[in-house]
């Protein structure tokens, strides 16, 4: 459809070359376009068969054939619904500034094989139509919306395009431009009350002149509204004006809808961005970042939804997952791949729960706590987990749930990382401090001090492997020390602890998984001590203890290695 672009003047509407003054109002309920109209304004009752202008909460206009096909609506009218019959032609109803034009019940049908457009124009002065969905109304299927202007910025009124009730944006697509006039907003499209998105496609547009003060296409979600299964796409300004954007406030809910923020500038300038406050939630939705960034302010949650923040491309910048204020995360799984990252360095006090973590990326705690597994997922982390350059320093993190966390990256901040479920697998590097509460603490990688809790387990390797532990070993009453026996080579067929400083072992409980059967003399440095002698002893087992498993006979010493290692050996 090409629009038609229709200048306002005193009384007239010059169009296609015909000139027509506006007719006086004929109100006559239902009515038929006709197939060879007057002009192309729907306020001319001679256009509508039977004479008069369908205006009504009970009327439906119905669009056949015509000889015109761009219809001009410039006052305010009510319908029930707009009916396209199957043999329509493709028609465009085109609301013009200060026009408000509702549909209520019935909505709109399009039963043709064509397309169906209408636009919600805007003069680029701060004027512009509405196009208002009420009651029940459906935007219908194969049918195309475009609002391309606002009003000024700071003046309150109809918005280009709004849903209220329990209406819907059915299988509809729009598109909302941006503005091209300074001070003046882009074209919106606006959900209240418990209305609803749908299956439909949003296209919100970027600033494409050189300006921070020109409105972008935004949507927006008011009150329980949802965006249903929609997909949103917000695009991003070249220069320093603003990108497409989708806010959501009040208790709205993305529910399964998808969201692709998208960026072309460094450091996220003009991108596109998804945006949750208030008390409003992502729920089950998929944001997808490619340059652009989803935002938790308020506080909004982050529900069960997919985050994704994707690597910088030859298109795009890195994308942004960002919490702050006192959003949640709930079990939200979140993805940060390359420069892409997860940024919780603004929020408040203590920090931010999410599902789980997973892809190389960059996260940034700064003086926060983040709480990782909620959604029991196992996944895989090897990106850096860290404060943050410029940031306050104090972060910390947190494992809980029943799924495996595999750090394979680093964690270069200097806090606690504590352990209250599931597993953590430390296959690359942790600066700080571990504390294990519940759960298994693995892997073969670097860490600093470690302290198991009774309820805790210790298990060097994943089976197999060398954890080195640059720092002091508790193991308190009621923990556990699994060693893993497949031979006698440390790393590569038996797991170890390798510690560099103190040992204190106070009675934990030693668990032996044999792989296979050893030969008498065999032995095995299960726990390397670099600082003075063992502190403590494993729960029964003294110096010299001799003890059976699965058959066989093993005695345990603490002054083995070196001098003060704990070494298993086997005898006859």
């Amino acid at each position: 459809m090409s629009w038609l672009r229709v200048p306002l003047s005193s009384g007239w509407l010059p169009m296609a070359g015909v000139l027509f003054l506006f007719s006086s109002t004929l109100i006559a309920g239902s009515g038929q376009w006709s197939g060879a109209p007057d002009n192309n304004d729907w306020e001319w009752p001679g256009n509508w068969i039977p004479k008069g202008i369908p205006n009504g909460s009970a009327d439906t206009a119905t669009f056949s054939t015509s000889s015109k096909r761009d219809v001009l609506v410039y006052a305010n009218n009510e319908l029930n619904g707009v009916l396209f019959s199957s043999d329509a032609d493709a028609f465009g109803i085109i609301v013009l500034p200060a026009g408000i034009f509702q549909i209520r019940g019935l909505g709109i049908q399009n039963n043709s094989a064509h397309q169906q457009s209408f636009l919600s124009q805007a003069d680029g002065q701060g004027n512009t139509a509405s196009l208002q969905f009420r009651d029940y109304a459906s935007a219908g299927l194969n049918t195309s919306f475009h609002s391309n202007g606002g009003l000024m910025f700071g003046i309150l009124g109809p918005l280009g395009i709004e849903f209220f009730d329990n209406s819907t944006a059915g299988q509809g697509k729009f598109v909302n431009e941006a503005s091209s006039t300074v001070g003046i907003k882009g074209g919106e499209t606006a959900f209240h009350d418990n209305a609803t998105a749908g299956t439909g496609t949003f296209i919100n547009n970027a600033v494409s002149i050189d300006t921070s003060d020109a409105g972008a296409g935004v949507m927006e979600f008011f009150d329980f509204s949802t965006a249903g299964h929609a997909t949103i796409t917000n695009n991003p300004a070249t220069s320093s004006g603003h990108g497409g954007s989708t806010t959501f406030f009040n208790e709205s809910k993305a529910e399964e809808a998808m969201f692709i923020n998208n960026g072309l500038q460094a450091g996220g300038a003009g991108a596109g961005i998804t945006a949750f406050g208030g008390d409003s939630t992502a729920d089950h939705a998929t944001s997808i970042n490619n340059g652009g960034s989803t935002l938790f302010f308020d506080k909004a949650g982050a529900g069960s939804s997919r985050l994704v923040a994707n690597a910088a491309s030859a298109n795009a910048p890195a994308g942004y997952v960002v919490f702050v204020d006192y959003s949640t995360g709930g079990t939200a799984r979140v993805e940060v791949s390359g420069e892409g990252r997860l940024e919780i360095s603004t929020h408040g006090p203590p920090g931010v729960t999410i599902g789980s973590l997973e892809g190389d990326g960059a996260v940034f705690l700064g003086p926060n706590n983040l709480t990782i597994g909620s959604n029991d997922r196992t996944t895989d982390f090897y990106g850096v987990i860290q404060e943050g350059a410029g940031r306050l320093p104090g972060g910390t993190l947190t494992k809980i749930g029943k799924g495996t966390l595999d750090l394979a990256g680093a964690g270069t901040f200097p806090g606690l990382t504590t352990l209250n479920g599931g597993g953590i697998q430390v296959e690359g590097a942790l600066a700080g401090p571990i504390l294990v509460n519940s759960g298994r603490l693995g892997g073969s990688g670097t860490v600093a001090s470690v302290t198991v809790n009774a309820g805790g387990l210790l298990a060097p390797g994943a089976d197999l492997g060398i954890l080195n532990i640059n720092g002091q070993l508790n193991l308190m009453p009621g923990s556990t020390y699994l060693c893993s026996l497949f031979g006698t080579h440390a790393g590569a067929e038996h797991n170890q602890a390798n510690v560099s400083g103190k040992v204190s072992l106070n009675k934990a409980s030693l668990v032996i998984d044999l792989e296979y059967f050893p030969s008498v003399g065999d032995s095995w440095v299960i726990i390397k001590n670099g600082a003075g002698a063992i502190k403590g002893k494993f729960q029964g087992l003294r110096e010299g203890a001799k003890f059976v498993h699965d058959g066989l006979k093993f005695k345990i010493s603490y002054k083995g290695g070196d001098g003060n290692d704990v070494v298993l050996t086997r005898f006859r």
